[in-house]
Formats: C-alpha cells, structure tokens, sequence
C-alpha cells in the first residue's frame, strides 16, 4: 500500500460508509477498522461475516447510493463440540465483573446473557 494515502490504525480506517481518508478508495472486511455508530468507536473484526456484509455497502457506495453500514458486530467460533457466538460490543473500559443474568435452551442449545456492571450486554450461546 506504498505511496497511498490512507488512514492506518490497526487496519485501514473507515467511516461508517465504509470510506477510506482517500475519496477513492473504500475498505471492507478482513482489511478496515470500521466505525460504528452505535457504540462510538472502530472495531476491526477479522471474521467472515463482517467481510459477507460490509461488501455490498462498500458496493454500493461505488455504483450509487452512499449506505451506511450499521449491522451490530458478530462473530461465532467452534472449538471441539463447544459452539461460540457473539454479537455487539464490550469495551476494554468496562469492568471485568459480570453476572449472569438469564439461561435458557433454544433449540437444544443453551443460551446465557450475561450483564456487566455497566449495563452493557452479552449473550452467548453454547
């Protein structure tokens, strides 16, 4: 990426059109640090479905109408028989401390949200 002039901060900075500090240049997937509105900072999400979703916006933005992309951050993973999966955002500021707040199974799965002392939320299924 010599000689180009864009935004590197843990991956190639976008907003939430997915716009790079170059107007000719968009990044989307594996590659951005993507802004999110909803939770005020850029996350990078190297996980396939944040590649899936944010390329049709990048897309978009090329061909036509400028969308926001504004899905909650998710990523899932599989280790051993344990099935992991995770959407929205925690930041690093927040207290380690959480409670479990509810358990329940969905579909033979048992699913547990847990609650941070801030209020914010996780839910994970195994």
């Amino acid at each position: 990426m010599a000689g180009l002039r864009l935004t590197i901060n843990n991956g190639v900075v976008v907003d939430d059109h997915l716009a790079t500090s170059d107007s000719d240049f968009n990044a989307a997937g594996d590659i951005d640090n993507a802004y999110y509105p909803l939770f005020g900072t850029h996350l990078r999400l190297e996980h396939w479905p944040a590649a899936l979703n944010q390329g049709p916006v990048a897309a978009a933005k090329m061909v036509g109408p400028n969308i926001a992309y504004d899905r909650a951050p998710y990523f899932f993973s599989d280790q051993c028989n344990l099935d992991m999966e995770h959407a929205g955002y925690v930041n690093k500021h927040v207290t380690r401390r959480r409670k479990r707040t509810s358990h329940h199974r969905v579909g033979g799965r048992s699913v547990e949200r847990w609650t941070t002392v801030s209020a914010q939320t996780s839910t994970c299924a195994f």
